[in-house]
């Protein structure tokens, strides 16, 4: 997935890309948010789309950074895991693709040693945000922990569909 992220990243429309990722993400937390109720029922992921999600999410993550989160959250919303699997879930796979996706971006020029300092620089808001999230993660019951996912989502989709 990296790899061909690498390829989409240096050959197509970017702001095309983003609005394809919107439409996905808006689509994906209307059916999370609404699902049950449209359909009567709830609906699940099958097994069989684990890696197809792990590809997208890696070639999404390529292209946009840290946008890889909405395509896993999906994945892993589908699944239903409980709010603190979800969260480490989300957690460490985002973790993996980072240190992969930044082995690419130095190898194909795109990152360079002095961009280090913004990373030591993210450390801060990073770590205040984590502390943030544990207490606001605790406080959540999980239905509400699924529609604050679902919120942010339709947010992010939003975002995207009207970039400029």
């Amino acid at each position: 997935g990296t790899a061909l992220g690498l390829y989409v990243f240096k050959t197509v429309d970017p702001l095309l890309l983003a609005r394809v990722l919107g439409i996905y993400i808006l689509l994906y937390a209307f059916s999370s948010l609404f699902g049950p109720r449209w359909f009567k029922r709830e609906l699940h992921a099958p097994a069989w789309m684990v890696h197809p999600v792990a590809v997208a999410g890696a070639v999404v993550a390529t292209i946009f950074g840290g946008l890889a989160g909405p395509i896993y959250v999906t994945w892993f919303d589908a699944l239903k895991l409980s709010k603190r699997v979800f969260r480490v879930t989300v957690s460490t796979t985002l973790l993996a693709l980072n240190i992969v996706r930044s082995v690419g971006y130095f190898a194909t020029g795109v990152f360079r040693t002095e961009d280090m300092i913004l990373v030591a620089a993210a450390f801060i808001p990073v770590a205040i945000g984590t502390w943030v999230g544990d207490r606001l993660h605790d406080r959540l019951d999980p239905q509400s922990f699924r529609r604050s996912g679902g919120v942010l989502l339709v947010a992010s989709g939003l975002g995207l569909v009207f970039i400029r």
